[in-house]
């Protein structure tokens, strides 16, 4: 299993204190079935429905291509469309640093 650490921001219409949230994933990816899981760490007091963001599953790339997402498409600095929402990777943990240092 890789761990990787990414944000989105969300539009806030409802407050004129703000007019967007950052709010931050942990993008788990499973290497045995090319699954996907997403989960937003929970803060107290946030306002805001957090926990599962998306369940483990195979989630196809939103470019045309049919294809699941692959280990090479998770890269720290780069954005990903995953559930209709830009998602920037910002980190990883040292395993998935270990793995892709190994990969070359």
């Amino acid at each position: 299993m890789l761990r990787f650490y990414g944000y989105f921001k969300e539009a806030v219409v409802e407050s004129r204190l703000e007019n967007c949230r950052v709010r931050k994933l942990i993008i788990f990816y499973y290497l045995e079935d090319r699954s996907i899981q997403l989960i937003e760490p929970k803060q107290t007091n946030s306002g805001c429905l957090q926990g599962i963001f998306l369940k483990r599953q195979m989630v196809i790339k939103q470019d045309g291509s049919q294809m699941p997402f692959e280990p090479t498409d998770f890269r720290v600095g780069l954005d990903l469309g995953l559930c209709g929402r830009s998602i920037r990777v910002y980190d990883c943990d040292q395993y998935t640093r270990e793995f892709f240092e190994n990969l070359g």
